[in-house]
C-alpha cells in the first residue's frame, strides 16, 4: 500500500496518520515509533502520539522504547505476546542464519531434535521459533527445517491464538483414586419415589 515517486511517498489509505493505523493494525508485533520512522523515511511521532490519545491505538514499553499495537483487545494480545516473545529472545534467535549466527554445530543439533517430535510438535516448534525472530521467520525456519512455509505459518497463528489441542500425560493408576461402591449399603438405603403399578 506503499510508494514512492521521485523521493515523494505514497499511501493507498491517503494521510500519514491513517496509514500508521493501519500498518500498526495489521503488523504482525505492533511498531515503535522508530520502526515506522524506518518504513516510511518520514517522522510519525505526533500522528501516533494522536492515535493514541484518540483511543485508536495501544501502548507499551519494550526494550526501553514504546510500541504501539491495535486498540482491538484480541489482536492486541496477539501482537504483544509475539513482541514479547521477540524481546525476550533477542540475545539468542535461531533464526538469523542469512548471517550466520548459528554454528553448524548447533543447526545439526536442532534438526536433529525436530526430527524426534511428532508432526503436531514440530509444526507448534517451528512455530516457536519463527516467532522469536519475528519478520520473515516463516520463512527462514521453513528453510531449516525444509518444510513448507505454510506449515510454519500454522504452527505460529496456533501458538498465539492458544487454538491447539493441549494433552496431558497421565501414568497408569495415577489420578483419583477408584471409589468402590457397597451394594448392600446401597440397597439398603434405596428409596421409591414412584408407585408400583400392577396389570
Amino acid at each position: 500500500g506503499l510508494w514512492s515517486y521521485q523521493s515523494v511517498y505514497f499511501s493507498k489509505y491517503g494521510t500519514l496518520k491513517n496509514t500508521c493505523c493501519q500498518l500498526i493494525n495489521t503488523s504482525q508485533a505492533g511498531y515503535s515509533v522508530k520502526e515506522l520512522d524506518q518504513i516510511l523515511q518520514v517522522s510519525v511521532r505526533l500522528p501516533v502520539l494522536n492515535l493514541f490519545k484518540e483511543g485508536k491505538l495501544f501502548r507499551a514499553p519494550f526494550g526501553g522504547e514504546d510500541v504501539y499495537f491495535s486498540s482491538d483487545k484480541q489482536l492486541m494480545k496477539q501482537q504483544s505476546i509475539i513482541r514479547e516473545s521477540q524481546y525476550t529472545n533477542k540475545v539468542f534467535t535461531v533464526g538469523k542464519l542469512s548471517t550466520q549466527v548459528i554454528t553448524d554445530e548447533l543447526k545439526a543439533a536442532i534438526i536433529l531434535f525436530y526430527s524426534t517430535l511428532n508432526e503436531k510438535q514440530r509444526r507448534l516448534y517451528a512455530g516457536l521459533e519463527a516467532i522469536k525472530i519475528g519478520y520473515g521467520g516463516d520463512k527462514l525456519i521453513a528453510q531449516l527445517f525444509n518444510i513448507n512455509q505454510e506449515t510454519v505459518s500454522k504452527g505460529r497463528q496456533e501458538l498465539v491464538s492458544g487454538n491447539f489441542e493441549k494433552q496431558g500425560v497421565r501414568k497408569p493408576g495415577s489420578g483419583r483414586p477408584e471409589i468402590k461402591k457397597n451394594a448392600r449399603h446401597n440397597t439398603s438405603n434405596r428409596k421409591t419415589t414412584g408407585r408400583r403399578y400392577s396389570g
